[in-house]
This record gives C-alpha cells, sequence and structure tokens, in this order.
C-alpha cells in the first residue's frame, strides 16, 4: 500500500480522485461505487468509463492497475481510480436534470409484477432467491428491456433498503439469483460465493461431447483483457499457470448422465467466482462446450449428430446452464442449512424430458 504521501502525490500528478473501498461497499459492483460518489454523471457514463480504462482499481497486493468491468465486485481496503473531471467528449452522455429523474423512475405493469413475484424462490429477513429465466440481462440493456437491476424494486416489500444481488448470473444462465436484504448480509454471502472449501453452488449443463473422466477437478487461471478501441469487446485468455493479470478459478465437476460420446449431464461445483468460469471450463478445459453456447463453444455448441432431438441449424437454442441449487448461511427451525433448488425452465425441461432424464433429481454433494 502507498503512504498518504505517496497517495497525495499520485492524485496530484494524474488528477483523479483516489477511494477507498469500506466495510459497508464489500462485494457491490464497481459501477455501483462511482455512481455513490459521482451521482451526476449517470449509469451511460460510468460504464464508459470503465470500458475506456478512466476507472480502475489497485491491487493490493502488486500495486498493480486492475482494469475490469463495470460489474465486478469490489474488496475491502480495495483503491478505486476515479477522474476528477470527466474526458473530453463525455459530457454529451451525462444525463440532463429532468432526462436523469425521469430513467430513476421505473414503473412496470402488472404483468411484469406478477412475473417478478413468480420467480421468487425463497424469501426471509435476510434473502431473497430468485429463479432467473434466461434471457434476463443483470443491467439495463440498450432497448431498455426488463432486467434484474431495475426490478430490484419490486423484491423490497417491507425494508427500508433495495435488496442487492449477491453474485451474478449470464444474462443467458438461469437458476437461483440470491439478493441480500440488508449490507451485514450482502458482505457474509460475498465471502460465502468468493472461495470455499466445500461446494455450496451446482449448476446443471448439458454438454455436447462426454468428458473423459466420470469426475474431476478444474483449475485455470483466467485473463480478461478489456480493449480500448470502440466495440473491439475483450479478449479471454485462459493460462494453466497465474500470471500478475489473472484470476484464478476453481470447479469440480461430476458426469450424471451420458448420451453415449455425443453428450452428457453434468453438475458443476463452482469453488471461486470468476466470471463465465463454467462455460469457459466446458469449452476449453473439457473440450464440451454447453450446448446453446455460442460464445465459448462455437458451432460445437450445436451438434449435427444429436438432430433427433435438436435442431443444429437453430442457433436460436438457449444456453443450457442452470443454476441449480444453492445452500444458504443460515439455518432452519430444524438446525439443517437451507438449501434452494430451482426448477428447470421450460427450454432445459424440454430436452430433459426429451432425452428421459429426472428433471427432480437431488443433488449430493450440496446438503
Amino acid at each position: 500500500m502507498k503512504s498518504p504521501e505517496g497517495l497525495e502525490k499520485l492524485k496530484n500528478l494524474t488528477k483523479r480522485q483516489i477511494l477507498t473501498v469500506d466495510e459497508h461497499w464489500i462485494g457491490h459492483p464497481l459501477y455501483a461505487f462511482a455512481l455513490e460518489h459521482h451521482p451526476e454523471w449517470g449509469k451511460e457514463v460510468v460504464y464508459k468509463l470503465v470500458r475506456s480504462g478512466h476507472i480502475y482499481r489497485m491491487n493490493n497486493q502488486s500495486g498493480k492497475k486492475v482494469f475490469g468491468a463495470a460489474g465486478d465486485r469490489i474488496e475491502r481496503n480495495q483503491l478505486v481510480i476515479v477522474p476528477e473531471t470527466l474526458p473530453i467528449g463525455m459530457e454529451r452522455f451525462v444525463p440532463q436534470p429532468n432526462e436523469g429523474s425521469a430513467k430513476h423512475e421505473v414503473t412496470f405493469n402488472p404483468r411484469v409484477r406478477a412475473l417478478a413475484e413468480n420467480w421468487v424462490l425463497f424469501k426471509n429477513q435476510h434473502v431473497i432467491v430468485l429463479n432467473k429465466p434466461p434471457g434476463i440481462p443483470m443491467q439495463p440493456p440498450p432497448d431498455k428491456s426488463i432486467n434484474i437491476h431495475d426490478m430490484l424494486g419490486l423484491w423490497k416489500y417491507t425494508k427500508t433498503c433495495m435488496p442487492v444481488p449477491a453474485h451474478s448470473l449470464d444474462q443467458e444462465t438461469s437458476g437461483c439469483l440470491v439478493l441480500a436484504r440488508t449490507p451485514s448480509t450482502l458482505r457474509m454471502l460475498h465471502h460465502s460465493f468468493l472461495r470455499k472449501s466445500v461446494p455450496n453452488q451446482c449448476y446443471w449443463a448439458l454438454l455436447t461431447a462426454t468428458p473423459k473422466a466420470k469426475c474431476g477437478r478444474i483449475k485455470m487461471h483466467i485473463e480478461f483483457e478489456h480493449q480500448r478501441q470502440a466495440g473491439s469487446g475483450e479478449r479471454i485468455v485462459v493460462r494453466p499457470v497465474p500470471t500478475e493479470k489473472s484470476k484464478p478459478s476453481i470447479l469440480e465437476y461430476t458426469v450424471n448422465e451420458k448420451l453415449g460420446d455425443y453428450g452428457a449431464w453434468v453438475s458443476f461445483y463452482p469453488m471461486t467466482s470468476v466470471r463465465n468460469q463454467i462455460r469457459i471450463a466446458a469449452a476449453h478445459a473439457l473440450k464440451c462446450p454447453i450446448m446453446g453456447d455460442a460464445k465459448y463453444g462455437g458451432e460445437a455448441a450445436y451438434p449435427k449428430n444429436l438432430r433427433s432431438i435438436w435442431n443444429p441449424e437453430d442457433k436460436g437454442i438457449s444456453l443450457h446452464l442452470h443454476h441449480r441449487r444453492v445452500q444458504l448461511p443460515y439455518k432452519n427451525p430444524n438446525g439443517d442449512w437451507y438449501v434452494i433448488d430451482a426448477p428447470l425452465h421450460p427450454h432445459m425441461k424440454k430436452s430433459w424430458e426429451s432425452i428421459g432424464w429426472n428433471i427432480d433429481a437431488l443433488d449430493p454433494f450440496v446438503m
């Protein structure tokens, strides 16, 4: 860590603000922390600043810059660097006062309110567990369609503070999504999901090939290299050994059922919390992409040898990855941990029933 004199010197040289993450912000996304200090910028500007590298974090151990995504979770005592003034050209994206207030007031029709209530699997004074459908993003998309962030107010109920997602799910991934109802709960869940010695989450996936081993552990080091050029996205690199920029990823898996050599029902148990780690592990470590995963599996995610069950020409097949079970760090009146199961959504239920697999199977490792 730099001395106070060093931090002040860095601040003066770069014309940037150096913000420290206190315990109340542990586990929150980076964009929310930046908006707390600069609400006048608006969410669109903050996202652009993160993507362009103007907002970044400092690694507490190495002191190096960490460029990531706006939804990355921040950690205790981490330094977040933000510009004191907006870069040239960013001012046109700042919402006007009346525009900002209009965006903040999100209203939903009765159909969406009913959907939000139907997604609730479990609720107590600490958490709410949803069964998120596929296709629902965590953050507001450009077309302003429904998303988890804007819908959080629908799950506020009698609490004075808004619930906050304790983890994230890809837009295409379905299943358990845990919302923390208080700041203390968020901190507890953040540490529970961040790194663990025993599995407390189970994901079901339909792979388009059969892993060679019945079960195993996958250890990877994943780098997310954010490209500075507009529209260039990010480059993901999987390495066998750690580097300064890589994030360690550990998953365990077991094969539940096989379709000969052409597919398998696999349970994944993430031991770390790294974005897209299951999809990357399936496609690159196991060489068995998940059904419908065009991003990481390409054409292999639409197998032609299973034509009797799916149409391989239909590239609109939804991703077959489902957060099936989660164990919460709270006990029920009987002294057992709360374990929540999310039923399969129609796209995966149809596939399971077409093959003849048991959609109500219980997982023996997360109990």
